[in-house]
């Protein structure tokens, strides 16, 4: 169905859409396209992101750890055994049919949280997607894959 749009258009109308609070119709009127086939080239590129993501965003391990805990070190002029910097933001969604007061944040909008990591290169180490926007930051902390490892006695 979508075999015929060019790939890089269909990764820009995804990039609009994630960037925009826009409807699908208003980015297929942008680029020129049914918002039907807006919506199927966003799942697309969105599922093909998130089947790649292991690939490009990786936690650090060994030689590769040592070197970014010693760049982190250099950077904040002796800070040591840092491996990452975390912060999380808010995604602003439509309000969901069922549990719209879970998702309705501070902010008085709903979303839902994104928590990551960056190395010393400003590269992302790990990223974890999907809770509430209701959920305070810690609590996305706590449950999110990383956060046994983070806390561990020792090395990890």
């Amino acid at each position: 169905m979508t075999h015929a749009i060019p790939l890089l258009k269909k990764v820009l109308l995804t990039l609009w859409l994630l960037s925009k609070s826009v409807t699908f119709l208003e980015v297929g009127y942008r680029f020129n396209i049914a918002k039907g086939t807006a919506h199927f080239i966003f799942q697309e590129i969105c599922n093909a992101l998130s089947e790649m993501r292991d690939t490009y965003i990786q936690w650090p391990f060994g030689r590769e750890r040592d070197a970014i805990a010693r760049e982190f070190e250099r950077k904040s002029g002796g800070l040591p055994g840092v491996v990452g910097a975390i912060d999380g933001c808010h995604i602003q969604i439509k309000a969901p049919v069922r549990n719209a007061h879970d998702y309705y944040n501070r902010k008085q909008v709903h979303s839902i949280n994104l928590l990551a990591v960056c190395d010393s290169r400003l590269w992302f180490t790990n990223i974890f997607v999907g809770m509430p926007g209701r959920v305070h930051d810690a609590r996305v902390l706590w449950r999110g894959p990383r956060y046994e490892e983070l806390t561990h006695e020792g090395p990890l």
